[in-house]
């Protein structure tokens, strides 16, 4: 009776977390959303068709490399590794919005559940967002090295259970990490804020100080003289790229020469243990967050009020009243996250094949970049702003207020606070993909500190500027009427004229650079672009600032 009611439960929960029944109903009953869905299911089928290729060209020079070697085994290492540091940094902002943030909490309290239903409802649906990343890198990885192995039955089932729990310990370590953190904040107005950067800033340092001890054992794992005869040492390049990933530790013994089911049964009993560790620490931390945010979410409006009063404090209170409403709404803190880390993520995988490639493809590339010279910096500056402007936030500022756009009417703050408080949210999150992207093609480039800080504010003002278009389409026409969160972001058509808008003004850029500006040096040009991109910039803040004026006064 108890596992089918916990069933449904969940079942219940993810039916509301991915509003699959209102999807469901929309695809029949309203031909627009028919429309939409059926728009945005072709796109995603097209872009995972396009990055087939390209997948398919990393994960064979990987494959090689590791093969030469004699350790093909470590492409799995490597893959598990890379599938669960991302997902530690992503589920670090979605799953702690996901406890802290959502809007059901006050909720839960009142259901005839017990408390440790409660935290499976909650870390259900985390895993469920988590093991896309495990899709995407992880099973993938796998196959390809089953097939060209020519692996027996008992390594793909293996395969299934690492794929399964490979974000176990990710949901664990965040999990304990942020309930504990939400003890030690619990009494703070800002609970929710403190409760993430301390958690983050936690979580940093355990893997710096696990690098720290990576860097000693590896020293001692393969010393200089070891690298005439590497494929003598497979076990120990293993064991020095899993070291980086504590769990990836017991996958490279699983997988080494044999399938070992004694490695494997540990590695379940440790992901099993932790997260029943997890739920035990969350009961206590977790319940009284609960309670003590319920009391304060009575007060919430009058903290609001008061805070708004208070002229120099307008700016920092609308943009708290951003941030939340981004994180405690799942389907937008997963849609921007993902926009914003998709294209450095990939970027990463081509620098890493790119620095380690013996293929006469990426061989190609690297002639060319070299003959390229230092127009690396205008075109990595290029790079970065594009990757940063496809964020799924810009052109929906107001869209996302839905119900909540006549509050922003009512509320005793100036258009500029109000257009200021979003702009630095976007920007916030727009400066991750821009430091990513900036570190890696200076890593290509070996650029000098002064060219990647160049580099930064360049990518930085045409961000800006790219911002600024977008947020200026979404005054003009929000999306305010919406019954699914998800269509303020990817049911939005502003998001096709925001798509439209990026790439062209990027090529634009492009082209000025390499036909009118032909002849100028790469630092000019770059020069002049931040200079054109700021000009650009301040004329588009008040025709923002004019358009949000007009829509705020509207009836």
């Amino acid at each position: 009776m108890k596992a089918k009611k916990l069933i449904s439960l969940i079942s219940t929960e993810i039916n509301s977390h991915y509003s699959i029944s209102k999807n469901i109903y929309s695809f029949k009953n309203e031909k627009s959303q028919r429309i939409n869905l059926i728009a945005i299911t072709v796109a995603i089928i097209v872009s995972i068709i396009s990055i087939i290729p390209l997948y398919s060209q990393i994960l064979r020079s990987y494959y090689t490399v590791f093969k030469t070697i004699n350790s093909p085994e470590s492409l799995l290492t490597m893959a598990s590794m890379l599938s669960g540091i991302i997902g530690i940094i992503v589920g670090m902002l979605t799953i702690t919005g996901n406890l802290f943030l959502s809007k059901k909490n006050n909720l839960l309290l009142t259901l005839p559940i017990t408390q440790n239903e409660i935290i499976i409802l909650k870390l259900s649906t985390a895993y469920l967002d988590q093991i896309i990343i495990s899709t995407i890198i992880i099973l993938p990885t796998f196959i390809y090295y089953g097939i060209n192995e020519k692996a027996n039955i008992f390594f793909y089932i293996s395969m299934i259970i690492v794929y399964l729990l490979s974000q176990i310990f990710a949901i664990s370590l965040i999990t304990i990490v942020s309930m504990i953190t939400s003890g030690i904040f619990i009494k703070s107005k800002n609970k929710e804020f403190y409760i993430l950067i301390v958690s983050f800033l936690i979580i940093i340092s355990l893997f710096f100080i696990s690098y720290i001890i990576n860097q000693d054992i590896n020293s001692k794992l393969i010393s200089p003289q070891d690298l005439s005869n590497m494929s003598k040492y497979s076990e120990s390049i293993n064991q020095g790229i899993s070291l980086y990933y504590p769990p990836v530790i017991l996958i490279s013994k699983i997988f080494s020469d044999n399938i070992n089911i004694i490695w494997l049964f540990l590695y379940i009993l440790l992901n099993i243990s932790l997260l029943y560790l997890s739920i035990l620490i969350s009961k206590p931390f977790y319940f009284k967050f609960l309670k003590s945010n319920k009391g304060h979410s009575i007060s919430n409006k009058k903290y609001k009020n008061s805070s708004l009063k208070k002229e120099n404090s307008k700016t920092i209170a609308l943009f708290k009243r951003e941030w939340n409403n981004f994180m405690r709404t799942p389907s937008f803190s997963v849609n921007g996250f993902a926009n914003i880390l998709a294209f450095p993520i990939m970027l990463i995988l081509f620098t890493l094949v790119f620095k380690n490639s013996d293929d006469q493809d990426i061989k190609m590339i690297q002639d060319l970049i070299k003959n390229a010279g230092n127009y690396i910096l205008p075109i990595g500056t290029i790079l970065a702003a594009l990757s940063a402007s496809i964020n799924g936030i810009s052109y929906s500022i107001f869209s996302r207020e839905g119900t909540s756009f006549g509050e922003l009417k009512i509320i005793p703050a100036s258009t500029m606070q109000i257009i200021n408080s979003k702009l630095i949210h976007i920007n916030i999150f727009s400066s991750v993909p821009i430091i990513i992207v900036t570190i890696l093609i200076s890593y290509i480039g070996s650029f000098s500190f002064i060219k990647i800080l160049m580099m930064f504010i360049t990518s930085f003002s045409i961000v800006t500027t790219l911002n600024l278009i977008q947020m200026i389409v979404d005054t003009i026409n929000p999306n305010l009427k919406w019954d699914n969160p998800q269509k303020a972001m990817k049911g939005n058509l502003n998001g096709l004229f925001a798509m439209l808008i990026v790439f062209g003004y990027c090529a634009l850029l492009s082209f000025i650079g390499a036909t009118i500006l032909k002849n100028l040096s790469p630092t000019l040009l770059t020069i002049i672009s931040l200079i054109l991109n700021i000009s650009i910039s301040i004329f588009l803040y008040k025709l923002l600032l004019n358009k949000t004026q007009k829509l705020l006064s509207k009836d």
